[in-house]
C-alpha cells in the first residue's frame, strides 16, 4: 500500500481551503499530490489510499472537484472526533432547528435568517451549492460560527467574544462535543466524559483513550493519533509525503523507520528549511520534485546533491485542442506576475506597437495573484505605460457591461486591446488558455502548467528560459534578449504555415510527457522503494 501525505492546509493552519462560493480563491486547489492521485487512480499504477492530517468538513466535494471522489482515504480528525461514516449526505438549512419566527431572506450571495426584525443568522454556500457555515448573531453581533460537515452534522463550532474568535469545538456526527481548542494559546483541552477516539481502517474499528486532557497544541493530539494509525500499516507499506513546513517537524518524527518518498512541488519550495526537513531528506528513499529548476533550488538551498531525485512533472500532456482558430481575433497570453517593472513596460510597449499594425491582435495579462483589486491596478499601470509611450491610455480601460472584447464603446473611439485574466487555479488558466494563440513567458522560471497545457494544445510558446516543453525553433522560441520578442510576433500571429508546425512540434514533444510516461517513472521509484530495506541507519 502506497500512502499519500497531502500538504493541503489553508495558510499555515490544520484545516481545509474551503470558502464562500462568490468569495475569490487565494491559492490553487490543484498540487503535485492531487495530480499523482489522479494518476495513480486513472492508471492503476498502485495500491493507494489518502492519509489525511488537517481538519476537513467538505473533504467529499473537494475530491469531487479533482475527479478522485472514490479514492480510499484515512483522516485524522474524523478518527479525533469520532466520526465513522464517509458518504456525502446532501441537507438543507431547512433542515436545522429554528426557533419560532424565522424568516429567510435571500441575497444573491447567501441567505440571512431575520427574527424580532433583527439579524439571527447568515447562511453560506460553497461553490457546489452545500452548505459551508452558519454564523449566528446575537443583538447583531456575531457569537457562533457553525462549520457543516458535507456527511450531514455540526463538525466544528467557533465561538466569539467581542467579534473575536477565542475556541473551536469539535463535534462527533451525533453532536457530542469531543475537544476543544483555545484560541488564545493553541491549547486543547478533552472532554473529560467522551475522551475517547475511533480508529477505523481496513476491518479494524477501535475506541481508544486520549493519553491526555489537555494537549500543548492541536498538532500535538494529530501527532499522538496518526502514530496509532500507523501501528495498523505493515513494515512494507510506503509513504509520499507532500513537504510543507507546517507537518515537517510531526512527521520527521512519526516516519523514522518508514519508508518514505518526499514530494517538492514548485509553490512550496522554499518552505522546508528546518533540520526536521533535512533530516527526513538524508533518509528517503526517494524525493520527487517538479522541475529541473525545483531540483537545483533544493541542492543549493540544502548544500549537498541528491542521487535518488527525479524530476516527475506534476501534469500529463495529452492532445488537446484549443478554440483560438475559430476566433476572428487573435489573443496573445503574456505572463506578469514575476517580471520586473523594466520587463513589463518593454512588454507592453513591444504589444502595444505590434497591436497598432496588427489590429486583430487583442493582448491578455495572465495573473495567479488573487487580490480583488489585481486586474484594475494592472490596467492602471498599463495605461501609464502607454501615455509615456505615446499610444492611447483607453486601449487599457476596464470593460463595460455593453462593451465586448471586440467591439468599441458607444462612447469611445479606441478599441480595447488589454486585458487582465486572473486565474488563480489550474482550471480557470486552462479554460483562459484554449482561448490564445500565442504564449508569452518570460519570467525568469516559466508557469510549468501554462507550458505544459500549451504544449497539449499545440499552442506556440516564446520564453525566456529553455525547459523540457519547449524546444527552441520547434513548438516555441528561446529569446536571447526580450526586444526580440517583436520580431517574433509576426512570425506566430501572420503566419498560418509557421504557426501550424509549432502545433505539430508541441504535440510530438508533448509525447515524452504523457500519463503512461508519468506511471512508468512512479513504478521505477516504487520498484526502487520496496526492495531499499528500511531506512533505519541511512546517512
Amino acid at each position: 500500500m502506497l500512502y499519500f501525505i497531502p500538504a493541503w492546509y489553508k495558510e499555515n493552519s490544520w484545516s481545509e481551503n474551503e470558502s464562500a462560493w462568490y468569495r475569490p480563491k487565494q491559492v490553487s486547489e490543484f498540487d503535485d499530490t492531487v495530480k499523482q492521485i489522479q494518476l495513480f487512480a486513472r492508471n492503476h499504477v498502485y495500491e493507494y489510499a489518502i492519509l489525511l492530517l488537517s481538519f476537513a468538513p467538505n473533504f467529499r466535494h473537494f475530491l469531487h472537484r479533482q475527479g478522485i471522489y472514490h479514492a480510499p482515504y484515512w483522516s485524522c480528525f474524523d478518527a479525533m472526533q469520532g466520526v465513522r461514516t464517509h458518504k456525502l449526505k446532501p441537507f438543507s438549512f431547512h433542515d436545522l432547528g429554528w426557533p419560532e419566527g424565522i424568516r429567510f431572506v435571500y441575497t444573491p450571495f447567501c441567505v440571512v435568517a431575520i427574527r424580532d426584525s433583527r439579524k439571527f443568522a447568515q447562511i453560506e454556500f460553497g461553490e457546489s451549492g452545500n452548505m459551508i457555515y452558519v454564523d449566528l448573531y446575537q443583538d447583531d453581533a456575531l457569537v457562533r460560527r457553525n462549520l457543516y460537515d458535507d456527511r450531514g452534522f455540526v463538525s466544528c463550532s467557533i465561538l466569539f467574544r467581542d467579534g473575536v474568535p477565542w475556541c473551536e469545538q469539535y463535534y462527533d456526527e451525533n453532536g457530542i462535543w469531543k475537544f476543544c481548542r483555545f484560541l488564545h494559546d493553541g491549547h486543547v483541552e478533552v472532554n473529560a466524559k467522551s475522551r475517547l477516539y475511533v480508529l477505523s481502517w481496513r476491518g479494524t474499528d477501535r475506541e481508544i483513550p486520549y493519553q491526555k486532557q489537555r494537549y500543548r497544541d492541536i498538532a500535538e493530539m494529530i501527532g499522538e493519533v496518526t502514530d496509532e494509525f500507523l501501528k495498523l500499516t505493515g513494515e512494507e507499506d510506503l509513504f509520499t509525503i507532500a513537504m510543507h513546513e507546517l507537518h515537517t517537524v510531526l512527521l520527521e518524527r512519526l516516519f523514522i523507520r518508514r519508508k518514505c518518498i518526499l514530494s517538492f512541488f514548485g509553490q512550496r519550495r522554499e518552505l522546508p528549511k528546518s533540520e526536521a526537513a533535512r533530516k527526513m531528506m538524508d533518509r528517503a528513499e526517494y524525493l520527487v520534485v517538479s522541475s529541473s529548476e525545483d531540483k537545483e533550488a533544493l541542492e543549493r538551498q540544502f548544500g549537498k546533491t541528491y542521487p535518488r531525485m527525479e524530476v516527475i512533472t506534476p501534469y500529463d500532456s495529452r492532445v488537446e485542442v484549443g478554440a483560438s482558430q475559430q476566433l476572428h481575433v487573435q489573443n496573445v497570453l503574456l505572463t506578469i506576475d514575476r517580471v520586473s517593472e523594466d520587463l513589463f513596460q518593454r512588454q507592453i510597449l513591444i504589444m502595444a506597437a505590434y497591436m497598432k499594425k496588427n489590429p486583430l491582435v487583442r493582448t491578455h495579462l495572465f495573473t495567479r495573484r488573487a487580490a480583488y483589486n489585481r486586474p484594475a491596478s494592472v490596467l492602471e499601470k498599463i495605461r501609464a505605460i502607454l501615455k509615456a509611450g505615446g499610444f492611447n491610455p483607453l486601449w487599457a480601460r476596464e470593460k463595460t457591461r455593453d462593451t465586448a472584447e471586440n467591439e468599441v464603446d458607444a462612447q469611445e473611439e479606441a478599441p480595447i486591446l488589454f486585458f487582465v485574466d486572473q486565474c488563480v487555479d489550474e482550471m480557470e488558466a486552462n479554460r483562459c488558455l484554449r482561448q490564445q494563440r500565442l504564449l508569452v513567458d518570460l519570467q525568469p522560471e516559466p508557469d510549468l502548467f501554462l507550458q505544459i497545457a500549451a504544449m497539449s494544445i499545440g499552442l506556440p510558446q516564446i520564453t525566456a528560459e529553455k525547459t523540457p516543453y519547449i524546444e527552441d525553433g520547434k513548438n516555441g522560441r528561446v529569446l536571447r534578449q526580450p526586444w526580440q520578442l517583436a520580431d517574433w510576433l509576426p512570425f506566430y500571429l501572420e503566419s498560418i504555415a509557421n504557426w501550424n508546425d509549432a502545433m505539430i512540434a508541441s504535440y510530438d514533444l508533448g509525447s515524452h510527457f504523457t500519463a503512461k510516461r508519468l506511471k512508468e517513472q512512479w513504478k521505477t521509484i516504487i520498484d526502487y522503494v520496496e526492495h531499499s530495506g528500511t531506512t533505519t541507519g541511512k546517512n
